[in-house]
């Protein structure tokens, strides 16, 4: 976007002017689209203003820069809560806030920034950019934003840093600005690495996390269609447990890659086609929990999803076969079913007894056991048959304790797979394998287990790892981590 911004004090509290802008172009006006009696961007409820920063570039005459940003809170779909971003302001996206005058006509910027006090930081703005729609076509793609302040003054965040969230928190004395520890555990949070309170305190938990992270963002390359693929990284530190500007710049393109993911459709068709339905319809004599629209193809998962897949978690391909092989013997449908298929699951009787308050076991244990057992799994479509016996009881928790397609991801695991609900997570096991795919790999992010995978071929133990947090305590007795590693050299091999 051509020109500067200036902000005026409409934004009342929050700002200084700058001191002076000498201008010969006349203001213009810009059309609104803020609603500032309750500090939305109209169109887009979700965002909220929450306080602004600056950015200079080209200090040096003839023609210095002066950008404005804003913040805004978005909650984002599924799960996912990646907290506050900083967005360029657009000319629409300005509105009725400020003006903007013509580059061409500026003389010069001086005076004080935005300051009220003298040492005081500016306000926080923190990657990555997400911008706001503002009506272009194709607009520019915008690079990491980093906070000016830990930027300027070469701030690295690293062990035994507290702000000033968790000084108040924990009554000591805080170091670090702000809540910019907060905000890097919160940023690890969503990316899978951290699990626990986000208390602005950089300890034990944080520093691991962090080197989880520089440990996975450390590849220059991916395996795809059995060829080395050279990636560009921004990433050239090492494993050092802080936060420095080359790891945050990282973790920015991280962040963006999965709001970016977390916003992608899932189908074609919208989801208010697909309906969750108690008692079960038929369709083809068999019976489904899920409205299936007519002629709807149920996607296998294609070559192209799973490298993509792999691309985007950093995995190699062998890895993503493998897992998909192992834990579903390499499809997500009751293939033999006649279209629509109904979704691979597996009942678990020992998940079902947990799960409801019914007396179920004492007239079908079958169904519900105190133990784990494999004497009642049946298979095929007969695990339908007891899923469906087990619902006449108690419909929620009959479905918690089923596991869902191409990664057999247990139904009360809704929610580290990116559902609002199991009733959403069935709905979208019905649509396709790429939707399965994606149950299973947020899974597998959300308890932290991406870093195993991300090195196989090196750590003997990775696989061992990897089953044990995702298969549970008895990976071991069923052979688990053996059948993942056995699978992951048949397709390295195949794939070269």
């Amino acid at each position: 976007m051509n020109g500067i911004i200036f902000l005026t004090s409409v934004l009342a509290g929050s700002t200084k002017a700058v001191n002076s802008i000498n201008s010969k172009a006349s203001e213009k006006s810009l059309p609104p689209a803020f609603d500032l009696s309750n500090g939305n961007i109209k169109g887009n409820p979700d965002y909220r203003f929450e306080g602004f920063g600056v950015d200079f570039t080209g200090f040096l005459p003839p023609k210095p820069r002066l950008t404005f940003y804003v913040h805004f809170k978005k909650g984002l779909p599924q799960h996912v809560s990646l907290g506050k971003f900083a967005v360029p302001l657009s000319l629409s996206a300005l509105g009725n806030v400020g003006h903007i005058l013509d580059e061409d006509s500026i003389d010069s910027v001086s005076g004080d920034s935005i300051d009220t006090t003298p040492n005081a930081p500016p306000p926080v703005v923190s990657p990555p950019v997400i911008p706001i729609p503002d009506g272009e076509d194709n607009p520019p793609p915008l690079p990491p934003l980093f906070d000016s302040y830990l930027h300027d003054n070469r701030l690295n965040l690293k062990y035994g840093d507290i702000d000033t969230a968790g000084a108040s928190r924990f009554g000591k004395q805080a170091n670090v600005p702000g809540k910019y520890v907060v905000e890097l555990q919160t940023h690890l949070t969503a990316l899978g690495f951290l699990a626990g309170e986000t208390d602005g305190w950089f300890g034990d938990t944080t520093r691991t996390a962090l080197r989880l992270f520089q440990q996975a963002s450390m590849g220059d390359h991916r395996h795809q269609n059995g060829n080395v693929i050279r990636v560009t990284r921004t990433f050239s530190g090492q494993v050092t447990g802080e936060a420095d500007l080359s790891t945050r710049e990282e973790m920015s393109l991280w962040l963006e890659k999965e709001y970016q993911r977390a916003q992608a459709p899932t189908t074609g068709i919208p989801i208010s086609e697909f309906k969750y339905v108690y008692p079960p319809i038929q369709y083809a004599n068999r019976q489904f929990i899920v409205t299936i629209p007519k002629d709807f193809v149920q996607e296998a998962v294609s070559d192209k999803d799973i490298e993509k897949a792999a691309s985007d978690f950093g995995i190699e391909v062998a890895v993503l076969r493998a897992v998909l092989e192992v834990e579903a013997s390499n499809s997500g449908f009751l293939l033999h079913e006649p279209p629509p298929a109904r979704p691979k699951i597996l009942f678990e009787a020992h998940i079902f007894y947990r799960e409801t308050p019914e007396p179920v076991s004492r007239h079908r244990p079958d169904l519900a056991t105190p133990s784990y057992t494999s004497r009642y799994y049946r298979g095929g479509s007969a695990e339908w048959e007891r899923l469906l016996d087990a619902m006449k009881w108690d419909p929620t928790p009959a479905l918690r304790s089923a596991s869902w397609g191409l990664g057999q991801v247990m139904g009360f695991n809704f929610k580290a797979a990116g559902c609002d609900s199991v009733q959403q997570l069935v709905i979208e096991a019905h649509q396709g394998e790429s939707q399965q795919m994606n149950h299973m790999l947020n899974y597998i992010r959300s308890n932290r287990l991406i870093p195993a995978l991300q090195r196989p071929s090196i750590n003997p133990d990775a696989w061992r790892d990897f089953s044990r947090g995702y298969n549970g305590r008895a990976y071991e007795r069923l052979g688990y981590h053996r059948k993942l590693a056995n699978a992951y050299k048949k397709w390295k091999a195949r794939l070269g």
